[in-house]
C-alpha cells in the first residue's frame, strides 16, 4: 500500500487481466504500441480500434504527413491474459 499525504494507506490499483483479444491490445498493450510508433519515426498516435473480428489497428502520422498503420490479427492459438491466469490458477489448485 502507498502512503498518502494524510498518513492513510491507499491500496494500489491492479487492473484485472484483459478478457479478450481486443481489450488486450487496445487497452493493456496499447500504450506500448503507441510508444513504439513514436520510437519508429516520430509518429504521433491518431486512432485505434477494431478492424473486424479478431483484428485491431493503430494509426499515426508524422508532421510531414507520413502515415503509419499497424494491424494486429488474432492467431488461432491466442489466449487472453484472463484465460492464461485462469489456467494458471486451476493448475495451482489441482
Amino acid at each position: 500500500m502507498e502512503k498518502q499525504p494524510n498518513g492513510m494507506e491507499q491500496p494500489k490499483f491492479v487492473p484485472e487481466p484483459a478478457d479478450s483479444f481486443e481489450t488486450d491490445f487496445l487497452n493493456a498493450r496499447g500504450a506500448k504500441i503507441k510508444n513504439s510508433m513514436s520510437e519508429i519515426g516520430d509518429f504521433v498516435f491518431r486512432s485505434s480500434g477494431s478492424d473486424g473480428e479478431g483484428k485491431v489497428y493503430f494509426e499515426g502520422e508524422r508532421a510531414d504527413g507520413t502515415k503509419i498503420r499497424i494491424s494486429i490479427e488474432k492467431g488461432d492459438g491466442y489466449k487472453s491474459p484472463a484465460e492464461i491466469a485462469e489456467a494458471k490458477n486451476e493448475a495451482e489448485y489441482n
